[in-house]
């Protein structure tokens, strides 16, 4: 079962000065690392993880503007994968949201 996203969760908070410099810092030396490298395996690698942090970033950004904006904790469903939904992952998320939302 999935629990609910906390707001003060460590995991959405914004992170303290020196975890920014950290995660700069290593994003700067994959930038680098880009600019470099010739082997096009090497460039697909680390514009996937440069895409990914942005991808993450942004999420991130907007889960703390949910949580300013709500008056109770949101609730996370989980990640089903799954090329459809069918009855047996709709029952996954309905009871995700039992758990998220008693």
């Amino acid at each position: 079962m999935t629990q609910g996203v906390s707001c003060r969760n460590p995991r959405i908070a914004v992170a303290p000065e020196a975890s920014v410099g950290v995660a700069f810092s290593l994003l700067a030396k994959v930038d680098d690392a880009l600019r470099r490298t010739q082997s096009p395996l090497a460039r697909a690698a680390l514009k996937a993880a440069l895409s990914e942090h942005a991808r993450a970033a942004a999420q991130r950004s907007q889960l703390v503007r949910l949580c300013d904006g709500l008056e109770m904790e949101p609730t996370e469903l989980p990640y089903l994968f799954a090329e459809q939904l069918g009855t047996a992952e709709l029952r996954q998320l309905a009871d995700a949201l039992e758990v998220g939302l008693a």
